[in-house]
Parts: structure tokens; C-alpha cells; sequence
């Protein structure tokens, strides 16, 4: 795509008007081509939430439709949808899964997907359980190119309303011997 001088010649003469500005838009989006932004980039940060989010925050990725020819597309109206979802094999374990489980019958959350309008989509998702997940992109039903992505949300900052302390030292100490305490830091959401 982009913009493009044609000559064009007869008996290596210009014809009228030769040479032309040609411009040249992108096609239609291709599932196969299009990428989450923040993987795309090579090398992805652990800001890629896409990757790597965190339970209980809104975590925000960008989509980029791309057509056959690779191709950013320029404008927006595709059907991308995409599903953060406990992988088949590795459920988790603890309450908050257990509950994901039952809530969702194994199928997971809908991630928000905003068309911006020039060929790439904002989405965002919010959970949770910390865990491991597959994020799953499509563009008109087809897996875009990685997906589905190994996406593991991180427990969110310790809350000390939901972290427990247990030991000897926590009921009873004596002056001058060792007690022992243990701190389980624990997010607001139980992870």
C-alpha cells in the first residue's frame, strides 16, 4: 500500500499525461496476518498484557487487522472477537477457579473488543483468578497469527486484609528466644 509514480510509454515515449500517481489502499483484513501489537513487536515487554496481565486490573491490548499482503488495513468494521479462556488441560486450582469453572462451565471470559476505526481494535479484559489462560483473537471466525497466546495473569499487589500471619511468634513470644512467623501475601482476590 501507499502511493506510486507509473510511467507509462510507447515506442519509449510518454503517453498523455504519463507518469501517473497511483494509490495504492490495503484489502481486507486477513485473520492470518493480523497480530496483537505488543507480540508483533518482536521482542514482547511484560507490558504485553496480552501475555502477561494482572487479576483484578483492566488489562488493555491493541489488535492490528493486516490484509494477504501484510498490509496495516486502514479502516476498521471487521468482526474480531476475542475469548480469554483456562486452558483444557490446566485448571488451577484454589476457590476463585473452582468458581470461574462453574460460572463460565469451563468457556472462560469474553474479552471487550472496540473497533478504533483505522484497522486496528482496543481490547481489554479483567479477571480475577491468577492463572494460566490461552487468549483466543479472531478476525470473521479465524484464529489471527499466534493465536491462541499462553496468557498468564499475575496476582495483583498484596492486600493486607487477605494475607494471613501464622507461627508461634503470632499468639506468643518469650524475651530472648527466636519466634517464628510466616506472612502469606495474599491479593485482594485470594491469589
Amino acid at each position: 500500500a501507499g502511493s506510486y509514480t507509473v510511467g507509462v510509454e510507447y515506442n519509449q515515449l510518454p503517453i498523455f499525461g504519463s507518469p501517473y500517481t497511483a494509490v495504492v489502499v490495503p484489502g481486507r483484513a486477513d485473520a492470518p496476518s493480523s497480530v496483537v501489537s505488543c507480540v508483533d513487536a518482536g521482542e514482547p515487554s511484560r507490558e504485553c498484557t496480552a501475555l502477561v496481565g494482572t487479576a483484578g486490573e483492566v488489562n488493555q491490548f491493541t489488535i492490528t487487522a493486516r490484509d494477504t499482503s501484510g498490509n496495516d488495513c486502514a479502516t476498521g468494521g471487521e468482526k474480531v472477537e476475542a475469548l480469554l479462556m483456562l486452558p483444557a488441560r490446566t485448571w488451577g486450582e484454589g476457590a476463585l477457579m473452582k468458581q470461574l469453572r462453574d460460572e463460565t462451565r469451563g468457556a472462560g471470559y469474553k474479552v471487550t473488543v472496540h473497533d478504533i476505526g483505522d484497522g486496528s481494535y482496543s481490547a481489554n479484559y479483567r479477571v480475577l483468578p491468577a492463572g494460566k489462560y490461552e487468549l483466543a483473537v479472531t478476525i470473521d471466525g479465524q484464529h489471527i497469527k499466534g493465536s491462541p497466546f499462553a496468557t498468564v495473569v499475575q496476582p495483583g499487589a498484596t492486600c493486607a486484609g487477605s494475607s494471613k500471619v501464622s507461627g508461634d511468634g503470632k499468639e506468643h513470644a518469650l524475651a530472648g528466644i527466636t519466634s517464628r512467623i510466616t506472612i502469606a501475601g495474599v491479593d485482594c482476590y485470594g491469589n
